[in-house]
């Protein structure tokens, strides 16, 4: 396979794996590809790999855990 075919070839697979709505690890497993592979072409076409995904945060006050963790630091003067 020359390289031109291989380019080909990765073409349509990566507009497969896009099309399909997968993981990169579903796609692959499906297709008997490597997550290498698929991540190498991916970069070669710079086809973004990451999806949008909302993460849900939720923010907690550490007041009390840095209070019991956190002791000061004593420092005594001398050689080692």
């Amino acid at each position: 396979m020359t390289r031109e075919e291989l380019r080909e070839e990765w073409e349509r697979r990566i507009a497969d794996f896009k099309a399909s709505g997968m993981t990169r690890v579903q796609w692959c497993k499906e297709h008997g590809e490597s997550i290498y592979k698929l991540k190498y072409w991916c970069i070669r076409f710079n086809v973004r790999l990451t999806q949008n995904v909302l993460i849900k945060c939720s923010w907690r006050h550490l007041d009390r855990f840095y209070q019991s963790v956190c002791r000061p630091l004593k420092l005594f003067k001398g050689t080692f």
